[in-house]
């Protein structure tokens, strides 16, 4: 058997009912479950996971944005030092 109620504080509802169970004595088993609590810390959680995947995301198209200017940046070096023939090293001056 269960019940289910709706409240607009949860937090204060569920503390009032453990008070009221307590207060009669009731010894039976019985589990009390605010699920707005629940839901909260399940959204608290999804968050935390949505701004590491957006910072991770983030950092490796960077370090990927940082790489390719990298790389022309050696190509174009190697070309003015004469170090290979700039068609051979990939690089297309001005």
């Amino acid at each position: 058997m269960g019940l289910t109620f709706l409240s607009s504080s949860p937090s204060q509802s569920a503390a009032e009912m453990e008070n009221i169970i307590n207060n009669y004595g009731i010894s039976s088993d019985y589990t009390l479950y605010n699920v707005y609590e629940m839901f909260e810390q399940n959204r608290n959680i999804i968050f935390i996971v949505n701004l590491f995947t957006y910072v991770f995301i983030l950092m490796i198209s960077l370090i990927a944005v940082a790489n390719v200017f990298k790389h022309n940046f050696h190509q174009y070096q190697a070309a003015e030092k004469g170090a290979c023939n700039a068609s051979l090293c990939g690089y297309v001056g001005p």
